[in-house]
């Protein structure tokens, strides 16, 4: 009886040291909180004209361009220009990467004998580099919009639309 009790003990004993240690290793396996989810908040009502102001911001060079056109503060300038900066050299950096995975799978495609394992892990080097590189730009763009009042992407939006009006063609007036 003693016997027994000592090996259930036992028993208990390890599984209990297995459990804790597949837990241990689950729970080192999981990205924590912070690295799963990243958030940018805007505020809001934010959420309808978003996607209006990063297309704006994508083709203004981050709202720079109409920096005189909507008074900004100094401390706004220098946020949008040392954000517009740290995009540029992010861009020309991870292009440079790009190219050369992009030159690692022409060459593995001139073997006489190709692996496909190796050209599919190529493959999706070259669309992480470009999913990195769209991330970044999406987040630089919101922390661009984030730099600015609401009225500030009022007027953004009110220039970028008279713009626009102003650079489409005209039919003729006829009398």
């Amino acid at each position: 009886m003693k016997a027994n009790i000592q090996a259930n003990a036992q028993t208990v004993l390890v599984l209990t040291m297995l459990l804790s240690a597949s837990a241990a290793t689950a729970l080192a396996q999981r990205p924590s909180a912070e690295a799963r989810r990243q958030e940018v908040q805007l505020g809001g009502g934010m959420s309808v004209i978003t996607p209006g102001l990063m297309e704006i911001g994508s083709k203004t060079k981050l709202f720079l361009l109409f920096a005189d056109k909507i008074p900004v503060t100094l401390d706004q300038r220098k946020k949008l220009e040392g954000l517009f900066l740290e995009i540029q050299m992010y861009g020309v950096q991870r292009e440079a990467d790009l190219e050369v995975a992009d030159a690692d799978f022409k060459r593995l495609l001139t073997r006489d004998t190709i692996d496909l394992g190796t050209l599919k892990a190529k493959m999706k080097e070259i669309e992480g580099i470009r999913v990195e590189v769209d991330m970044k730009k999406i987040e630089t763009l919101l922390q661009a919009i984030n730099a600015l009042t609401h009225e500030q992407h009022t007027q953004i939006i009110l220039l970028a639309r008279d713009l626009e009006e102003a650079s489409k063609p005209r039919a003729p007036i006829y009398q």
